[in-house]
């Protein structure tokens, strides 16, 4: 019994760094762009894994690439940016957006909303993650932005 415990103990503590990392890049909503075991819109964890097993800079690469952004490697999809002014990236341009909710009048209330809680469908099968980060306050300014943009 004592050595099943140990065991589980043992299990328990080598897992958590996983689970930890795991939890964090859920709450982060990077799932919204990568999977464990498979390319969504980004490449999958396993994937980077391989890309950069043995290679000791490995961990400061990618810590960049999260936070500054990055492409070419896996595609031509800057991350963090979902959208550009003008393009299509992983979103629609914030031109698309603005000529598709003009003269509608609850637009930025609806596309405040959005940012802040994420949507699907409206522009294909690409989910928009929640943005739980963005206030009510940021999030209105935001949408007029996109909204201003022609």
């Amino acid at each position: 019994m004592k050595k099943l415990l140990i065991a589980i103990a043992a299990t328990t503590v080598l897992a958590a760094p996983a689970m930890a990392d795991m939890a964090l890049a859920k709450a982060k909503n990077c799932m919204a762009c990568h999977a464990v075991d498979k390319k969504l819109v980004g490449p999958s964890y396993k994937d980077v894994a391989a890309k950069y097993a043995g290679d000791k800079e490995a961990s400061a690469k990618l810590a960049t690439k999260i936070m500054k952004g990055g492409a070419g490697v896996w595609g031509a999809i800057p991350m963090p940016a979902n959208h550009a002014v003008d393009k299509k990236l992983v979103g629609p341009s914030y031109k698309d957006v603005a000529a598709k909710y003009a003269g509608d009048k609850e637009a930025s209330a609806k596309l405040a909303t959005k940012i802040m809680k994420g949507g699907a469908g409206v522009w294909g099968a690409i989910p928009m993650p929640a943005n739980p980060q963005v206030s009510a306050e940021d999030a209105k300014k935001l949408a007029d932005w996109v909204l201003a943009t022609k």
